[in-house]
């Protein structure tokens, strides 16, 4: 999928998807991207991310929000085709944190939202390609499956996945 592809260049997703950025702003796609294709070190990254000093909100709570509202986009839009890449890349951005560590995501106050975001890829992202659909399904199999995972977002994913696999 070119999604994939384009994840190791985060900042073609936020220029596409997501409005102009600062280069400071463009750095933490880019560090989060980097984080997503080097698995063994994305939990130093998450724990790195999830509350810096001095600020109200963690750079990596407003990457997955903002990255679920890509997902979030209404079916017609898809058909463009800057518009159905960062779906795509937004798609596996949420399923590698969520496959790489469920019980971490699991553990974030912000952990249905990324349910949320994978749940609307799942039901929508057939209309981009079968992969992306796949790929959501798999990372809300794994969170749903994960002991480690909090039991209200492991619920959370388990009726999403069900959700989804019924509209499919």
């Amino acid at each position: 999928m070119e999604g994939f592809q384009s994840a190791a260049s985060g900042t073609k997703l936020v220029a596409a998807g997501m409005g102009n950025t600062s280069s400071l702003q463009a750095s933490k796609w880019d560090d989060l991207f980097q984080a997503l294709t080097r698995p063994d070190d994305l939990k130093a990254y998450l724990v790195r991310n999830l509350n810096p000093e001095g600020t109200g909100q963690s750079a990596l709570r407003t990457q997955i929000e903002l990255l679920t509202g890509t997902l979030q986009v209404d079916l017609a839009l898809l058909k463009v085709n800057e518009v159905a890449e960062s779906f795509d890349t937004a798609t596996f951005c949420l399923g590698q944190l969520v496959s790489h560590e469920p019980q971490l995501i699991s553990e974030l106050s912000f952990a249905h939202t990324v349910v949320e975001g994978l749940s609307c890829a799942l039901r929508k992202g057939w209309n981009v390609h079968h992969g992306v659909g796949k790929f959501a399904a798999n990372a809300l199999t794994i969170l749903s499956i994960s002991e480690a995972a909090v039991p209200a977002v492991r619920e959370f994913a388990i009726d999403e996945l069900l959700h989804g696999l019924a509209q499919w």
